[in-house]
């Protein structure tokens, strides 16, 4: 029996290994009610491409500290210009970014600020679903609205690569299983004048993080022929990764089938603490299920649960402990 256990460990560290930077919906997209805390500074070379890279980000220095928040697109005051989106960036001030997210990736909405609400009226895939070493895609976005009493008219492609898996060497310590998507976003606004923007993006996702670890920007501003390039860079504090080195507080957790109808698995590492409990909560932030687990000797754990009774839509299934330690998972009810 022990030999049998150990061959199956043998094989799913297999499988783990060939998919571990697989991103998908459920282990990258934003989800309601998270934050994190973003480091900016300076802009640093992104680094080779190819497999098996390690990034030294080490010396990366802090120059500021900022939230990122993401919210129920719902609540928002001006949802009815995005009704699809499932989460919305809050950049402070009645400012925000519209998302949509399902099993083919994420597409930006449009966005709200400086008085304007501008919907795109053809979204912009910013991700592509499942994205692992060497995925590509390109999509063509446009949108059309008011600014100042002036229309915009906004065209453009953005183009995705996979270019690179491997390591980050972060000031906290080394964060594994990193999948390196590059985009590069070409668009023009059309109104009493036009402008011109290029911009190229390095992300580094780390599944179960749901949010890019360090990003990398280069972007040129044209108006009137005039060029200006802003270049800098963002990176999570050690709180929002799920590394050994970083944390305690981090339970990494899997669902599956997802999406489901029936009855869905949990699988979460224990490590002996006590007050356990498993919840499932909507995009409101309501609590639908709740599950005392109690206690469970260190390992990995498995735990299920029947949705049949619930509404069709997008629900985060999250583990807690008793010392504070917390693991969320996206899952899909048909």
């Amino acid at each position: 029996m022990k030999r049998r256990y150990t061959l199956a460990l043998l094989s799913l560290g297999a499988i783990t290994a060939v998919s571990a930077q697989t991103l998908t919906d459920g282990s990258t997209s934003m989800i309601p009610g998270q934050s994190f805390t973003s480091h900016r500074a300076p802009y640093l070379a992104p680094g080779p491409a190819g497999p098996n890279q390690t990034w030294d980000f080490s010396g990366v220095p802090s120059d500021s500290v900022v939230t990122i928040s993401y919210v129920v697109a719902g609540s928002t005051p001006e949802y009815a210009s995005f009704p699809s989106s499932t989460a919305a960036l809050d950049a402070g001030g009645g400012a925000y970014t519209y998302f949509k997210s399902n099993s083919s990736g994420i597409e930006l909405m449009g966005v709200v600020g400086g008085g304007a609400v501008a919907p795109y009226q053809n979204s912009e895939r910013i991700m592509q679903y499942p994205c692992n070493f060497n995925s590509q895609w390109v999509d063509a976005f446009s949108a059309n609205w008011i600014a100042n009493g002036f229309p915009v008219e906004r065209t453009g492609t953005v183009s995705g690569f996979a270019d690179a898996y491997g390591t980050l060497i972060m000031p906290y310590g080394n964060v594994d299983n990193v999948l390196r998507v590059r985009t590069t976003e070409i668009y023009s606004d059309s109104t009493i004048l036009n402008i011109d923007y290029d911009f190229d993006t390095y992300w580094y996702y780390k599944p179960g993080v749901h949010n890019a670890v360090v990003a990398i920007f280069d972007q040129t501003v044209t108006i009137f022929g005039t060029p200006s390039t802003t270049q800098n860079m963002y990176w999570l504090d050690a709180s929002d990764v799920g590394i050994d080195e970083a944390l305690r507080n981090s339970i990494g957790v899997e669902v599956y089938p997802n999406p489901a109808n029936t009855e869905v698995s949990v699988v979460f590492g224990a490590d002996g603490s006590k007050g356990l409990t498993l919840e499932v909560v909507d995009l409101t932030g309501k609590v639908i299920v709740q599950q005392d687990l109690g206690s469970r000797a260190p390992g990995i754990q498995k735990e299920t649960f029947d949705v049949s009774a619930l509404a069709a839509g997008l629900y985060s299934v999250r583990i807690t402990d008793g010392l504070g330690g917390q693991g969320i998972k996206r899952l899909v009810v048909e």
